[in-house]
């Protein structure tokens, strides 16, 4: 838990204030999922209130979006069906992020789509990706496994159900490792 405190604080000026209902309910029901690996996030989301849809109604290099239903008063996170599904599953973490980070601008934007935000938007994005990375590949559970599969990215990605970039960036994140 304390990485995910330490990506919620990273952000702490007014422009990016973090939801503490959604932070409290992401604790309490982060306990019931964390132990299982691959990380179930789609029934997580669904636990936190959040919906998950897949839709074919996107651009190109758009992988999904959240949006704010202010008269249902939930979020609901597209995903393109067009994609792996290794990548939905890690756009799908991905907005699970914004939904707890960035839910101020969502109320009163409505949508954040991936590749079409505004200039704020980088380090909205580097920290929703941070959130994805640890939800889905812990970074203890990470470090074990990159030693007991001697740093197989294919093996480590099967294990995670991750894609294998998303292990190279891990791995570089985590170990300064370029690939």
């Amino acid at each position: 838990m304390e990485n995910f405190d330490n990506i919620f604080a990273q952000y702490t000026d007014s422009e990016y204030k973090v939801d503490e209902h959604m932070i409290e309910k992401f604790r309490t029901e982060y306990v019931k999922f964390a132990k299982e690996i691959p990380f179930q996030v789609v029934e997580f989301a669904n636990s936190l209130g959040i919906k998950v849809y897949l839709s074919d109604n996107f651009g190109s290099g758009e992988r999904g979006k959240i949006q704010y239903d202010e008269e249902l008063q939930r979020y609901k996170i597209f995903i393109n069906k067009k994609e792996s599904t290794r990548i939905k599953l890690f756009t799908v973490a991905h907005e699970i992020a914004h939904a707890i980070c960035d839910s101020e601008y969502l109320k009163t934007e409505k949508i954040l789509t991936d590749g079409l935000l505004r200039r704020d938007s980088n380090k909205r994005e580097v920290r929703a990706n941070k959130f994805a990375a640890e939800l889905l590949m812990p970074e203890g559970k990470f470090k074990e496994k990159w030693d007991d599969f001697r740093g197989n990215i294919k093996k480590i990605a099967d294990y995670f159900d991750v894609s294998e970039a998303a292990i190279a960036v891990r791995a570089s994140n985590l170990f300064g490792v370029i690939f």
